[in-house]
């Protein structure tokens, strides 16, 4: 969900006098409407989020000519369409047709005026759960070719890596982007850690233990760090080395 906060941290400062606070002005409905239940969609109230939304939606229609108001209205298109994948996948039969159907529409107005990288992946998560995997190849194939952005370029290795369960070389490719712009996200952590155990797979110990002591040595507060560490006390361990096991934190392997 790093799309959904980065938009929240952006967009209600902006709003911040409409919102009420210290200002006094009432709340536009339409956009308290909207803000929560994009905040419910990505705390698991799907249904309930959604509703909200679309709640939200109808009541700043007329005021889209503002640009912020459009930028919250597209959106909330996304946050919506996220929120239908996610009901979809926890359906079968009619009721995951409607749910996947209703996607597709979200997205498709979306990706008409307004594409964003976070509307791709939600374009390639359908194609994927509709079954759809070479159309899904074939759009990020091509959506590899017209980025200019590194960060959205790695992004979208990921999800071609998908598509094709993980192939090494994308994963490699992706890691290699984030690194180049020091993006040390969620994203870039668990690259590594997937990497080291594909290594540890091969033999690689060497190459496992050097990504896993980046993991070990981040400040990422995540479970990656546990697990990261776990991993390296099991290969420590086995090449005769567990005395190596305390030392991270900037003096690891």
């Amino acid at each position: 969900m790093v799309y959904k906060a980065n938009f929240l941290i952006f967009f209600i400062p902006l709003f911040s006098p409409c919102l009420g606070g210290d200002s006094g002005v009432e709340k536009p409905p339409g956009i308290v409407e909207i803000l929560a239940g994009m905040d419910q969609i990505s705390s698991g109230k799907v249904a309930e989020g959604i509703q909200r939304v679309r709640k939200g939606r109808a009541l700043i229609f007329d005021e889209r000519g503002n640009s912020l108001i459009e930028t919250l209205y597209q959106a909330s298109l996304i946050e919506e369409a996220r929120g239908e994948l996610i009901l979809a996948n926890e359906e079968t039969g009619i009721r995951r047709g409607i749910h996947l159907i209703s996607a597709e529409k979200l997205l498709s107005l979306v990706e008409e005026k307004f594409p964003t990288l976070e509307s791709h992946l939600l374009s390639l998560q359908l194609l994927k759960q509709r079954g759809e995997k070479e159309q899904a190849l074939k759009k990020v194939n091509y959506w590899l070719e017209v980025s200019i952005s590194p960060f959205e370029k790695a992004k979208l290795l990921l999800a071609k890596g998908e598509l094709l369960e993980k192939q090494e070389t994308l994963l490699m490719e992706a890691l290699s982007l984030f690194e180049n712009i020091a993006w040390e996200g969620n994203e870039t952590q668990t690259l590594r850690l997937q990497l080291a155990k594909i290594a540890q797979s091969k033999g690689d110990t060497t190459g496992a233990l050097r990504l896993l002591s980046k993991v070990v040595n981040s400040n990422d507060p995540s479970p990656l760090v546990k697990d990261a560490l776990s991993l390296r006390a099991d290969l420590l361990d086995k090449i005769g080395r567990p005395d190596l096991k305390v030392r991270h934190n900037g003096c690891g392997n």
